[in-house]
């Protein structure tokens, strides 16, 4: 089994960073959590076809773990070396809008493709199916398990678990500290945890050729970190959540713009003795060995 975190950036657009959207792959199947903005031009960047994807599973539906749905599910319609039509797993009711929404907007654009050679399965076939606390999506090669994690709006976390060898990558999606993410990790060879709070660097950049965030160069306001606080964690929650799990390796993500990669690890590490590494996009995790490298693009 091995994951590979295509986007590991937070709602604020980075260019080095595209939205949340982590594949895992299993044998010859191909699991994809979350569609982020960019994730397909990621997965391209990474060798992969989209149209190689057999499922899809939501995390929840803010804009920074859906919004390259509509391009993904057309990307994915000429099916690849993929069986069957695409399955997506995610809350309900707002997985199946998702979906309607791409059939409502895009009705006379998919006739038009048919028209012009575009298979005539694959996309009105598509499958959903609702993800509830406790869930679980399995085949003889894999399981995915769903618990219910504490963000703003329904969110759960799931664990990958390959059948064949045992081996399984926790996601705990976007959440705060608490029990029930700790209880999706435990004993799991890899925790890819939320760490969106964490200090900026002393050096983010100014005279850059590319735009930006001026407020993302400065520390966070109080008030705002607070808020912050009661949807996401730290590195050092982090940290303690990968040790009171008991995982081999914490993988930091979901990371706003030029924050300081050192202090994370630092304050993940003061809390967790084993391996903890800040994400970037193209990070492989193969389970098997624990090893972590990451494409150049």
């Amino acid at each position: 089994m091995k994951g590979t975190l295509l986007g590991t950036g937070s709602p604020v657009p980075l260019p080095d960073r595209a939205g949340t959207s982590i594949l895992v792959s299993v044998g010859g199947e191909k699991l994809l959590f979350d569609c982020g903005p960019g994730t397909v031009t990621r997965l391209l960047e990474n060798g992969i076809n989209p149209g190689s994807i057999d499922r899809l599973f939501f995390t929840h539906h803010h804009i920074d773990h859906n919004a390259d749905f509509y391009n993904f599910v057309v990307a994915n319609w000429a099916r690849g070396d993929s069986q069957g039509a695409l399955r997506i797993h995610g809350p309900s009711p707002w997985t199946d809008s998702l979906l309607e929404s791409l059939y409502d907007i895009y009705e006379e654009d998919i006739e038009y493709r048919e028209d012009v050679g575009y298979p005539t399965s694959g996309i009105w076939d598509i499958e959903t199916s609702p993800i509830n606390h406790g869930s679980v999506v399995e085949t003889d090669r894999w399981r995915v398990e769903a618990r219910a994690v504490d963000h703003s709006i329904e969110t759960y976390g799931y664990r990958i678990t390959d059948e064949e060898t045992g081996h399984e990558i926790a996601f705990s999606g976007d959440t705060r500290k608490c029990d029930s993410v700790i209880s999706l990790a435990e004993g799991a060879d890899v925790l890819v945890q939320d760490c969106c709070i964490a200090p900026v660097t002393a050096d983010p950049p100014s005279n850059s050729e590319t735009f930006v965030w001026d407020t993302y160069t400065e520390a966070m306001p109080d008030e705002k970190r607070e808020g912050l606080h009661q949807t996401h964690c730290d590195p050092t929650e982090a940290g303690e959540i990968a040790a009171a799990a008991g995982v081999e390796t914490v993988v930091l993500t979901h990371l706003l713009p030029y924050r300081d990669e050192e202090v994370m690890q630092d304050a993940a590490s003061s809390a967790f003795d084993g391996t903890v590494i800040v994400a970037e996009d193209g990070l492989e995790i193969g389970t098997e060995t624990v090893d972590v490298t990451a494409k150049e693009r």
